[in-house]
């Protein structure tokens, strides 16, 4: 537990999320979302909400990985230096 466990959590998410809206994008899916959405239907409603929040967790995960990666040089010596002596 530790630094490297929090990088590895954000990243795994971020490439979760990333792949789930690369999926997204594919004209099967764009298709569909297209279909359910000229039926003005109660699904699509929630699918925008579901959409909305699939978006800004892959947005949380990018700027985590981001922010994280610039302190990650300063934690790696917590794991690969030798305990000083006094």
């Amino acid at each position: 537990v530790g630094p490297d466990t929090e990088f590895e959590f954000w990243r795994n998410r971020m490439a979760k999320f990333n792949s789930v809206a690369e999926q997204l994008k594919q004209s099967e899916c764009r298709c569909v979302i297209g279909v359910v959405g000229q039926g003005k239907s109660k699904l699509f409603k929630r699918w925008k909400v579901v959409d909305n929040q699939i978006t800004d967790s892959l947005n949380e995960a990018k700027d985590n990985v981001k922010y994280l990666s610039a302190l990650e040089r300063y934690t790696e010596p917590l794991y690969s230096g030798t305990p000083a002596t006094a």
